[in-house]
């Protein structure tokens, strides 16, 4: 399991404060490599993205053909959707206020 950096609220409503929170594998075994790719593929159809986009992202995220990654590699992939949602999230917030 690894262990990622979070934000909540803190004691005041313009205050965050920093949480560890544990991050589990997207996906355990005995899930195939195949349906990993799959739905990673899902996830990027649903914010609008192509099978090309995805693929391309996963590569250059990971520096590995898409065809090639395995699941350490697709858990990168993951990883960083999560990264690209906070920050759209944040950015978002931040135009709200």
């Amino acid at each position: 399991m690894k262990r990622a950096l979070s934000w909540r609220k803190g004691p005041k409503d313009s205050e965050r404060v920093p949480v560890t929170v544990a991050v589990q594998r997207a996906v355990e075994a005995p899930f195939e490599l195949g349906d990993y790719r799959s739905e990673i593929l899902r996830v990027g159809r649903l914010i609008g993205w192509t099978e090309a986009d995805v693929i391309r992202f996963a590569q250059t995220v990971t520096g590995v053909r898409w065809e090639d990654c395995q699941a350490d590699e697709l858990d990168r992939v993951v990883t960083a959707f999560g990264e690209l949602a906070t920050r759209v999230r944040t950015r978002m917030a931040v135009h709200v206020n």
